[in-house]
């Protein structure tokens, strides 16, 4: 249900900058196209659906009509019970440089390349157990999940409206992550013991970058 209704309060909000900015050109006359620099405020719609899911709002801005540079931050707020069993809390960060080239855009769409970062680092309890010593009783402790991961992704954005100002963004990219637990007295066996691809552990593993934005840009 929360997700739900961040998902409205996102939506409902880059509508009415939209109406606004649109009401205002209007007036003023001001023309402008996909190719002139200028702010992109966008949200991630994607993140909301994500096992650790929450908003996300991020700013992106045109240097020139081949260069984007921009950053997002989400906040964590929920996770999918089918997932995990601990609600997490927590935060990302995103930087990103994007590359549009010449011969991948029009007037209503671009292709670009890019090169995204990423930090995580979340928190929740769960029951520590005592080993070796199963009998004793469990405690509940606190974990902290930290993330440092990057991608190259191909993307597309889709510009809508008469002056292309309502931008809708999709892109997928792959990557390498790392992950750290702590307290976490097992890491440094796991890290140099093991495979070193694994799926949700501690450690090296595949980074699989995919999104969803909407927004405007002014």
């Amino acid at each position: 249900m929360k997700k739900h209704v961040l998902l409205a309060i996102s939506i409902l909000f880059i509508a009415g900058i939209a109406f606004a900015q649109e009401k205002k050109e209007e007036k003023t006359g001001d023309k402008k196209t996909y190719s002139q620099k200028g702010v992109l405020l966008n949200t991630t719609l994607s993140s909301l659906t994500e096992p650790e899911g929450g908003p996300t709002w991020g700013l992106e801005y045109r240097l020139s009509e081949s260069v984007a540079i921009g950053a997002e931050v989400t906040a964590v707020l929920y996770t999918f019970y089918d997932s995990y069993e601990e609600d997490r809390r927590g935060f990302r960060i995103r930087p990103e440089i994007k590359i549009f080239p010449s011969w991948w855009r029009n007037q209503h769409r671009s292709f670009y390349l890019s090169l995204m970062g990423t930090y995580k680092k979340t928190s929740y309890e769960d029951i520590h157990y005592v080993m070796p010593y199963p009998n004793v009783e469990p405690l509940p402790q606190k974990y902290e999940k930290s993330v440092y991961a990057g991608s190259a992704n191909i993307g597309l954005q889709r510009y809508f409206g008469a002056k292309g100002r309502v931008v809708m963004d999709m892109y997928v990219g792959v990557g390498l992550r790392h992950r750290r637990t702590t307290p976490n007295e097992s890491y440094y066996t796991e890290s140099w013991g093991r495979p070193f691809f694994r799926i949700d552990e501690d450690g090296f593993n595949p980074q699989f970058a995919f999104g969803f934005k909407l927004g405007y840009r002014f």
